[in-house]
């Protein structure tokens, strides 16, 4: 009997000794894993040397398409380099759920096709650049000559292009885009994003659907439509059509070329035109407010919903159109 007993005391203790292995193993993976994200964590950032770096010579006006999925994009004018620089950085971020820091899993294309520089990033499993993950960011930095065509795309993203002429398409589903210094046709499409455009000349055209559109001394033809935005344009040269459903239009106006057309719902619009030209005042809305405009050559016709109002024999046409807000029209003192 007191064999049988001491056995089971050793074949008890040898239990406890596995059981304390075990969870001695367990603590230490446990611990080996939280090392493993920490370390993951500080690889997380935007890296400073480039993924893949690639220079191609072109010819004058070369075409840049550039499309990643997840990640930002920025193209600027760089003459000096006397030809097109594709910067391609990458930021990983770890998933314990996510096998998507393996650049295996995604086709990246830098390449010149004729005179048109291609940089790309697709994800293999589903074969399409429009799979978003947020596990891994390629983030393109191109730099091209003063001349050159844009068709910068990015699911996720923010897109700034600065300093280029030529004709430019410019989209991204989610992330604002800063446009600056474009020259000829611009246009610049989002759906979740702001939009800034400064200093553009030429044909313009921003559509958004929850977001803000800004613009600075742009010169040309200029189109804004946001659906819940607001719409801001300031030092503005030419013609401006600009809606919103549910946002406010404020404008002020350098010179105006052919016409103003502004139109929100339920938003209020406030304009301010220059003091150089005739207008034909056409306002519709649930209140007005022409005090600031005063002189002999000035007409004033107010009614319940809608106004009108000749300044200087009339000329350019100005139509102002809110249906649940006021409309203020004023001009500049020189």
């Amino acid at each position: 009997m007191k064999i049988k007993n001491l056995i089971s005391s050793i074949d008890y203790r040898l239990f406890l000794v596995l059981l304390l292995a075990i969870s001695t193993i367990y603590v230490n993976g446990h611990a080996q894993t939280v090392m493993s994200v920490t370390h993951l964590e500080k690889e997380s950032h935007l890296q400073n040397d480039p993924y893949r770096s690639e220079f191609f010579r072109v010819d004058s006006n070369p075409t840049i398409n550039i499309n990643t999925f997840s990640g930002d994009i920025e193209v600027v004018q760089n003459p000096g380099v006397e030809g097109v620089q594709v910067d391609l950085y990458v930021k990983r971020e770890f998933s314990l759920w996510s096998g998507t820091r393996n650049l295996d899993n995604f086709r990246i294309i830098i390449q010149k096709q004729g005179n048109t520089v291609i940089a790309s990033v697709e994800d293999r499993r589903s074969g399409s650049i429009q799979r978003v993950s947020s596990d891994v960011k390629f983030t393109f930095i191109v730099q091209v000559p003063s001349k050159a065509s844009l068709n910068l795309r990015t699911i996720s993203g923010e897109i700034n292009a600065d300093g280029v002429e030529g004709k430019h398409y410019i989209q991204n589903h989610a992330g604002n885009l800063v446009i600056k210094n474009l020259t000829g046709e611009v246009r610049v499409i989002s759906t979740a994003g702001n939009i800034v455009l400064d200093n553009l000349q030429g044909n313009i055209f921003a559509k958004t659907v929850s977001g803000d559109i800004k613009t600075d001394q742009n010169r040309g033809e200029v189109r804004l439509r946001t659906t819940t935005g607001n719409i801001t344009t300031t030092a503005l040269s030419g013609t401006l059509v600009a809606a919103t459903t549910s946002g406010n239009i404020e404008s002020d106006f350098n010179e105006v070329s052919v016409g103003v057309y502004l139109e929100t719902s339920t938003g209020n619009i406030d304009l301010e035109l220059p003091k150089l030209a005739g207008y034909d005042i056409d306002a519709r809305g649930l209140s007005f407010n022409f005090n600031d405009l005063i002189g002999e050559d000035i007409i004033k016709d107010i009614g319940f919903r809608d106004a009108s109002v000749q300044i200087r024999e009339g000329g350019i046409p100005v139509n102002l159109k809110t249906v649940a807000g006021s409309i203020r029209v004023r001009e500049t003192q020189q």
